[in-house]
């Protein structure tokens, strides 16, 4: 057969049945609840060496795999996690003042995507003051819910699940059981090789296996806690929101957006995960009681309303839930995120822009949501989150564009009735077109048509001003520039337009 190989990895999902007879030893009648998680051969021989290798190098004393071997691994990990984070953290240190800000970190952002996943995002700036100090990057680097993904600590920890008798120790002729059975099922001539047959059925069921297992991994990060049998669980997943709000849980340089889930009468607790790509603070009303877990998810923050802290998770830095409006890979990884958290998915509304929601009265069965879920509500258009409304509706072309590109309107919230993945804080400039209709009502800025005007120094560039979003902002020579972003938008002084670093405001003409 040439010695071929077949790389296979795959996650431990239990325990392999053991066999009852000679013949079912041989031929297992149903396959394993799981595959072990190693590189096999065709070989009988030379595949159960390979399982066994790690079991050798795993356990400390090569004959016995236990709960402290697999400890001993993650704190590996872990010292390798904190010293690569803190080795970028000095690198970036250009100054060598213990404190790394946006400046630092924006020019060789490539080089530190596990600080800044998003441009302007300082995920270790736990206080929001725009830097990450010493002390910060420490204890970023030492948090244990965001281990280095390694795959020899989760394949010890996969190894250590099969144990049979569940002594909580795996033996290594428990595990040379386990490997025999498992090459065993495969090879249906018990010939010791896998035949070009038999590794068609291996290939097809191992490729089914390993697409599940590494959707697990990716979501592993997220930490979904694991939902309770009498629990309804339900997701939601957008881009955005259309609806802005004046608290930001993403930094001043960020546009938050909100979105309500007004939750329906009934009897059964909820369980209720969110994700989106734009940072949202989701308020939930109505009967808020029925849920007892809450799982936010988000590309540079998220907030939750109307639930405690001790029923919500909250995960910055990535979109835990997959977005799957008109595509058609959703389903099957919504079914990985079943297996993790051992319940079945009772409904879900997957939409680009998640206007307000009724849960569960708008959800729907995974397998109807793809390209049949448009037909959501717009919101009833507000300023209340504006600071003042006083002779606001003069600017109707401001808010014309506030419109059409948020049909919500900006919404006023407390900042101190958010739990968030960091500081909700007001905005001191409102992100968008909102914080351009806040310029022009104090007098800061003047509408020209083909400019926005200053006419006094103001704070910061509204967040989010980029795309479509963009505008011209005209200065007079002399005036100070805004600190924060303009996004794409072009920046004016006098006849000169600014550079990107100088209309960012990282440097002053």
């Amino acid at each position: 057969m040439g010695g071929r190989k077949l790389f296979i990895l795959a996650a431990a999902l239990g325990s392999i049945a053991g066999p009852n007879s000679a013949e079912e030893n041989s031929q297992p009648k149903r396959p394993p609840d799981a595959l072990l998680p190693v590189t096999a051969i065709e070989y009988r021989e030379a595949y159960i060496s390979m399982i066994m290798s790690v079991l050798r190098q795993g356990a400390q004393d090569h004959k016995t795999l236990t709960s402290g071997d697999v400890e001993r691994k993650k704190g590996i990990d872990k010292a390798s996690r904190t010293s690569n984070i803190m080795a970028q953290f000095f690198k970036l240190d250009v100054n060598g003042d213990r404190f790394v800000d946006a400046q630092e970190v924006g020019r060789p952002r490539q080089e530190n995507a596990q600080m800044s996943p998003k441009p302007g995002l300082l995920v270790a700036d736990t206080n929001g003051d725009g830097k990450v100090s010493l002390d910060e990057a420490l204890a970023y680097a030492s948090q244990s819910d965001e281990p280095l993904s390694n795959r020899s600590t989760n394949q010890l920890e996969n190894f250590l699940a099969l144990d049979p008798n569940g002594d909580g120790m795996l033996t290594a002729d428990e595990l040379q059981n386990l490997a025999t059975a498992t090459f065993s099922y495969f090879d249906k001539d018990s010939d010791g090789v896998i035949s070009p047959t038999e590794k068609q059925e291996l290939q097809a069921q191992l490729g089914m296996i390993l697409r599940t297992d590494t959707l697990r991994r990716q979501m592993a990060p997220c930490r979904f806690p694991k939902a309770l049998p009498q629990q309804k669980v339900y997701l939601v997943t957008a881009y955005e929101s259309g609806t802005l709000s004046n608290v930001s849980v993403a930094g001043q340089d960020e546009e938050t957006e909100t979105a309500t889930i007004e939750i329906a009468a009934g009897s059964e607790p909820i369980y209720l995960a969110v994700s989106s790509y734009t940072p949202i603070i989701w308020r939930l009303t109505g009967h808020v009681e029925r849920v007892t877990t809450f799982h936010g998810s988000g590309v540079a923050g998220v907030g939750v309303t109307g639930v405690s802290k001790d029923v919500a998770t909250l995960i910055p830095g990535r979109e835990c839930i997959p977005r799957i409006e008109g595509t058609s890979t959703g389903p099957a990884q919504l079914q990985s995120l079943a297996s993790l958290i051992d319940h079945d998915i009772d409904g879900i509304v997957s939409r680009y822009t998640s206007f307000n929601l009724t849960l569960p009265v708008e959800f729907r069965p995974i397998k109807d949501v793809i390209d049949k879920d448009r037909s959501a509500k717009q919101p009833d258009f507000s300023l209340d989150g504006l600071p003042s409304q006083n002779g606001i509706l003069r600017f109707k072309r401001a808010i014309d564009s506030l419109e059409r590109f948020s049909p919500g309107g900006v919404v006023n919230i407390d900042p101190k009735s958010v739990i968030a993945t960091r500081v909700a804080e007001k905005y001191e400039v409102l992100p968008q077109e909102a914080g351009l209709l806040q310029l022009l009502q104090d007098g800061s800025l003047a509408d020209r048509g083909l400019s926005y005007v200053a006419m006094k120094p103001f704070a910061r560039y509204p967040a989010g001003l980029a795309g479509s979003h963009s505008v011209t902002f005209q200065f007079p020579e002399g005036m100070k520039l805004p600190e924060g972003n303009p996004g794409h938008s072009r920046v004016r002084v006098g006849n000169a337009e600014m550079s990107p670093v100088l209309k960012r405001g990282l440097l002053r003409p």
